[in-house]
């Protein structure tokens, strides 16, 4: 039988399967003797496992890599890099625009230096994330802000702009593209980056500012470095000043609802009178025009909030911002008037001020009553002083020539009232009424001092007190240095109010315990017609009626008339009558708020002809619907008559003070009705 072999398995294919298995083997051992470890080590792997941040970076993906500025390293991860260096806080920069911009610019290397905060993205709401960085070699700062689909920018200024942002971002908002590569800078000057909402400027010798809505709109570097935020002053005006200190100059950017915005420069001699002044919060306010040219002597003008500012060659800088003497000084032409221009600024004086001109000096009190006091050149041109004086106060034409007074006092009577001008006197205004009391009653009055238009009404202040006519208030002049109201009381009498002490007599004190404050116009001797006085003090009838006293002005709350016994002696009952009806009605004319009480006379039982005025008077009151008070008898019923010095007044104190304990209460049952 013949045994076939059995077939060979093929050995080629053996031996090329073991070769490969073992090239397998050796590249393996190949590749792993040869991978490098990555590893986490030293400050960076401290800073890697401390709270959160290994979540926030991933996995590593090399090894750090050293040798940066400062002797620093970085070590890259899968969602960030790792920046670390000596004497520095490890900080990690997340993967996004803001690093790719950072590792662009070089990282530590380059300008921005070494990153000193996380990127922050703080607010969910905002539209912007950014990173803070130093640079330990420039001393500088930087703030690489990121809003998204913009470049990011970088904001430095030796880190006042970048402070001022990350304080203020969330009302800044992100850079603008006007600033994509950073902020702008004019030499050293200033330096200038955009954001959403506003513009910040920086200055060394300023700092750091906003500017935002309409005063962005208009501000050009030229104008300067900002003083400040824009703010609202006490004239209602938002305002924001700017300064060029090399030019010394200001720009001054104002705004209101009314007018919309606008921008004055205010250079030169009235840039130093502005800042001395206090700029726009001081003196002057807000510059409102630009400056003028070409005036009188060189000069120049700008006009301002509350007043206006001058320059020339030959006196200097000075402004005019008294409402008062500005009124007066632009109703006589200003600069080009008989004041010409202002020589000085404002001086204290007497509580009040003094400012010099060219012709003379203007004073005013602390309640803006004022004068003229001419110098002695322009003194010789009276007619053009008291002109002036007319324009001032507008009292219209002249209606006649200059007169003169004893005593040298000039004056010039106009439609509108009398113009004064006096050696003592200066110059000043009055109404016809008040200077036809001042002719008469000089002793009453004293000499004029200053004047005032009080809304239309024409006051004039006197030695002894300030006068003004009131034709509505039967046509008086009343003292409006002495003005009444609730709970005053003006209290008409003769000797039962005392010999000079009229706060210690009965009537005054009983008054004042009736919640009163008595006003006096009182003398022994006196009564409602007749006037036993023996100094021409005036009755009741002469001092209302005649206007021989100077009434005060107001509504006092009271008006007393005391009855008086010297109209007992001889005066016809005929005549007391009809001279109280008219002091009434002329006191009604001239208060008509006031209530008018009148009294009888203070008598004893069955004093006759004490009683017989006191029927006149109560009569009156009657028939002028007025409140009476009688006190007949009432010294017997009030057991009083024991405190009385010569059988018709009480003593003083003990008497009045007797008598008042009786009538206050007395009193006090009338007044109720």
């Amino acid at each position: 039988m013949h045994r076939e072999d059995p077939p060979r398995r093929p050995r080629r294919r053996t031996i090329v399967v073991a070769l490969g298995v073992v090239l397998l083997l050796a590249a393996g051992a190949w590749w792993l003797l040869s991978r490098e470890e990555v590893v986490v080590r030293g400050g960076i792997a401290d800073y890697y496992e401390s709270a959160g941040v290994r979540d926030q970076l991933g996995e590593p993906e090399a090894n750090e890599r050293c040798g940066l500025a400062g002797g620093g390293c970085l070590q890259e991860f899968e969602h960030g890099t790792v920046y670390w260096a000596p004497g520095l806080e490890t900080v990690h920069v997340a993967a996004g625009d803001i690093l790719d911009h950072y590792t662009d610019a070089a990282g530590p290397d380059g300008d921005y230096g070494y990153p000193v905060t996380p990127v922050i993205h703080d607010d969910p709401t905002a539209d912007f994330e950014y990173l803070r960085t130093h640079n330990p070699r420039s001393g500088e700062w930087f703030w690489l802000i990121s809003a998204g689909g913009e470049d990011v920018v970088p904001v430095d200024a030796s880190d006042a702009i970048g402070a001022r942002w990350e304080a203020d971002r969330e009302e800044l908002g992100a850079p603008t593209p006007e600033t994509a590569e950073g902020e702008r800078c004019t030499g050293e000057d200033l330096c200038r980056q955009s954001f959403r909402d506003a513009d910040l400027i920086w200055s060394p010798a300023t700092g750091t500012h906003a500017i935002s809505g309409a005063f962005r709109a208009r501000y050009e570097d030229s104008m300067g470095a900002p003083l400040g935020e824009e703010r609202v002053n006490a004239d209602g005006v938002t305002v924001q000043e700017f300064s060029r200190p090399a030019e010394g100059t200001y720009e001054v950017m104002t705004w209101t609802a009314r007018d919309g915005a606008a921008s004055h420069t205010v250079r030169g001699g009235l840039a130093t009178l502005y800042a001395a002044s206090g700029r726009s919060g001081g003196e002057l306010g807000v510059p409102v025009s630009g400056e003028s040219s070409g005036l009188r002597d060189g000069g120049v003008r700008q006009r301002f909030a509350h007043g206006d500012a001058y320059w020339t060659p030959r006196t200097g800088s000075a402004a005019v911002t008294s409402p008062t003497a500005l009124r007066a000084w632009r109703a006589q032409d200003s600069e080009d008037g008989i004041w010409g221009y202002p020589t000085s600024s404002k001086r204290p004086l007497d509580g009040g001020w003094a400012q010099d001109f060219e012709g003379g000096t203007i004073e005013v009190s602390g309640d803006g009553y004022s004068r003229f006091v001419p110098d002695a050149e322009l003194a010789e041109d009276p007619g053009a002083v008291l002109d002036g004086v007319a324009a001032q106060y507008d009292l219209g034409p002249a209606r006649g020539g200059v007169e003169q007074l004893t005593g040298g006092v000039r004056y010039r009577e106009f439609e509108g009232g009398v113009a004064v001008l006096g050696s003592s006197e200066g110059a000043l205004a009055m109404s016809d009424a008040v200077f036809e009391t001042w002719r008469t009653k000089s002793d009453v009055t004293g000499a004029p001092r200053m004047a005032k238009d009080d809304d239309g009404r024409l006051s004039t202040r006197f030695a002894k007190g300030t006068l003004a006519h009131f034709p509505e208030r039967g046509d008086m002049v009343l003292r409006v240095s002495s003005r009444l109201g609730a709970g005053d009381a003006l209290v008409i009498g003769d000797s039962q109010l005392g010999e000079g002490d009229h706060q210690g007599s009965w009537v005054a004190q009983a008054i004042r315990d009736n919640g009163y404050t008595p006003y006096y116009e009182a003398h022994g001797g006196i009564g409602v017609a007749t006037d036993g006085s023996r100094i021409g003090f005036g009755s009741y009838y002469q001092g209302v009626v005649d206007r021989k006293w100077i009434l005060p002005s107001g509504d006092p709350e009271l008006i007393y008339i005391q009855g008086s016994g010297n109209d007992s002696y001889g005066t016809s009952s005929r005549e007391i009558e009809d001279k109280l009806t008219q002091t009434i009605r002329t006191l009604k004319e001239t208060y008509p708020q006031s209530r008018i009480v009148v009294t009888g006379l203070i008598s004893k039982q069955d004093a006759s002809s004490r009683n017989k005025v006191s029927d006149v008077l109560e009569k009156v009151a009657q028939d002028q619907g007025v409140t009476f008070v009688p006190l007949e008898g009432k010294i017997t019923e009030w057991n009083s008559g024991s405190y009385l010095k010569d059988g018709l007044h009480f003593r003083a104190p003990d008497g009045h003070d007797y008598m008042a304990g009786k009538y206050a209460p007395y009193l006090e049952r009338f007044l109720r009705r």
